[in-house]
């Protein structure tokens, strides 16, 4: 008699779908669980538990499932890492435009455009259209092993092939639990079946890889202001536009003022700006009274006469373009850091990594060449 799947143990089915299971670094599927581990997850997965209406129905297996799915997938020659690498490829890119769209909009006055960009509705040009909605909150993974979490979610998504029109909603978690797992949900509302994923993102005619980035990283500093840039642009060493609307210069003081008052007292810097904004000899006096009186009031140098100087060193700052509507809102997480200043050190911005999917390789649908093979 033939000993199906599921009695077979773990490691040999570990070995049976081994072309197609994750092989990332967080990869944790059921066979490399105890049969209790398996139950504990199992019972995770449950309606009520970490979701309403939970991953799987009150009568799923999670081994019968993730096997089935698994053979659907050796069937279709598609492994969970390619899955897992288009999903997260093509959602990047629609989070991508939509950014862009929004950007656009709020540098306009018009609060109907702002409305528009922030309906997040994105078109990867001749392929797919993805919709990107909010969720209520954030979605736990089941899968973490005792009390550290592994992946978290709080977006879904809608994802559509414009040549053939089929649609598919995921859910972002869904990318990990395919990615990490080798799991696309039970008999419930929110399964992603692996065939029609993989017709709708054209899995076996689109090539993605994983790579790593450096990216900025918001750390201490200011954004230089608008009115200072003429100064920024004179004595930076270096400069570099990371994108429409920002522009990274790299200087060799922490401070621009302070560098161009280095020198004088506090006093002579205020009749210095008070002079070349025009106001009068009264208007400065009092502005300087005024000044004095507040510092006394907390505690500072009250007599001005402490001389300006300038912390030397390797700093970048960033100018943010007027055409930005609300500049101090703009976020530099993830912008991807500007080749010309790798090898420096950094005030207003740290170097950090993350990983991203990006699509290496287009051709032909390969719904186009089943239709072809079909005549």
């Amino acid at each position: 008699m033939a000993t199906s799947s599921v009695q077979l143990s773990s490691k040999a089915l570990a070995t049976q779908f081994k072309d197609v299971l994750p092989t990332g670094k967080g990869a944790y599927t059921i066979f490399d669980m105890e049969d209790g581990v398996v139950e504990k997850i199992q019972s995770r997965l449950r309606p009520g538990k970490y979701s309403e209406v939970g991953f799987i129905s009150r009568t799923d297996s999670l081994k019968e499932i993730c096997i089935q799915d698994l053979r659907t997938l050796q069937k279709l020659g598609v492994s969970c890492d390619q899955i897992s690498n288009a999903l997260e490829g093509v959602i990047q890119k629609a989070r991508d435009i939509a950014e862009k769209q929004r950007v656009s909009a709020s540098s306009s006055s018009s609060a109907k455009s702002v409305a528009m960009a922030f309906g997040s509705e994105a078109i990867l040009p001749g392929y797919l259209k993805i919709e990107l909605l909010s969720s209520q909150g954030f979605q736990e993974c089941p899968f973490h092993k005792k009390e550290v979490l592994c992946h978290k979610g709080a977006f879904e998504h809608t994802i559509q092939n414009l040549k053939t029109e089929e649609s598919i909603k995921v859910s972002q978690l869904v990318i990990a639990l395919i990615g990490s797992h080798a799991f696309f949900e039970g008999n419930t509302a929110y399964r992603v079946d692996p065939e029609k994923l993989c017709r709708v993102l054209e899995i076996n005619s689109r090539k993605y890889e994983r790579v790593t980035e450096k990216i900025w990283k918001m750390c201490d500093g200011d954004s230089i202001e608008p009115g200072l840039e003429d100064a920024v642009k004179k004595y930076a060493e270096k400069s570099e536009d990371l994108n429409d609307h920002v522009t990274a210069y790299l200087l060799p003081f922490q401070d621009i003022e302070d560098y161009e008052n280095r020198g004088l007292t506090k006093e002579q810097v205020i009749r210095k700006k008070g002079k070349a904004s025009g106001k009068s000899e009264e208007e400065i006096q009092e502005k300087i009274d005024s000044t004095k009186k507040f510092n006394k009031l907390f505690g500072s140098p009250s007599d001005l006469s402490e001389v300006i100087t300038s912390k030397k060193g390797t700093y970048c700052h960033v100018f943010i373009r007027e055409t930005l509507s609300k500049p101090e809102r703009f976020s530099f997480e993830g912008v991807p850091f500007p080749e010309a200043f790798r090898s420096e050190f950094h005030y207003v911005f740290e170097v950090s990594e993350r990983t991203k999917v990006r699509e290496i390789e287009e051709s032909k649908s390969c719904l186009g060449k089943r239709k072809t093979a079909e005549k």
